[in-house]
């Protein structure tokens, strides 16, 4: 997430970002972004990633700093990996597949 390259991609602080909303892809979206950019950008760590064992495996999880939230990971193949985010209060967890986008260099959700 400490990532700024050619794509104008930039660290945010996850602390203030809503979460349960799903926004759409807009030009009024971008636009807000970059109007948003300085404050939402950071310089500075806002979470740790440490080996914490999740439903009988060990994980590597994202444990952030200013949220009830972790993260956890886990390799389905070279190119793929399962998320699951528990979020403090919430009755379920949210599963996601990270996917490899070897063109791009990057990392899809």
């Amino acid at each position: 997430m400490n990532t700024i390259n050619k794509k104008g991609l930039y660290a945010i602080n996850p602390f203030l970002i809503l979460l349960g909303r799903r926004l759409p892809k807009t030009k009024l979206l971008r636009l807000a972004m970059a109007f948003l950019k300085p404050i939402l950008k950071t310089n500075n760590s806002k979470a740790r990633m440490r080996m914490i064992k999740y439903r009988g495996k060990i994980t590597g999880t994202m444990v952030y700093d200013q949220k009830g939230i972790m993260d956890h990971f886990a390799k389905i193949d070279e190119n793929t990996m399962l998320g699951v985010m528990e979020m403090k209060g919430a009755k379920k967890p949210y599963f996601y597949v990270l996917e490899r986008d070897s063109k791009n260099k990057t990392i899809r959700v």
